[in-house]
């Protein structure tokens, strides 16, 4: 996963805008497994609902990151 960012937009009011670019392909077996684990139950569900593996794979890696990204900033663990 790979930060871009901070970006500053607009001129009186600092507003900074966190750009996330991310790979939704497993790299490797243990990296898909590792995601699979930070998935709430609902979202392990809904995973397991998705006919083919490659599209199973970028929802699982996606949720996972938008996971801990948002467990990043708000400092809590990414399973809560």
């Amino acid at each position: 996963m790979v930060k871009v960012g901070p970006v500053v937009y607009k001129d009186e009011t600092m507003l900074v805008i966190d750009i996330w670019k991310f790979n939704i392909y497993p790299t490797g077996k243990e990296d898909l497994k590792k995601c699979w684990a930070i998935l709430s139950t609902e979202e392990n569900q809904k995973a397991q609902t998705f006919l083919k593996e490659s599209l199973q794979n970028s929802y699982v890696i996606t949720r996972a990151t938008v996971r801990k990204i948002i467990s990043s900033y708000l400092n809590i663990d990414p399973l809560e």
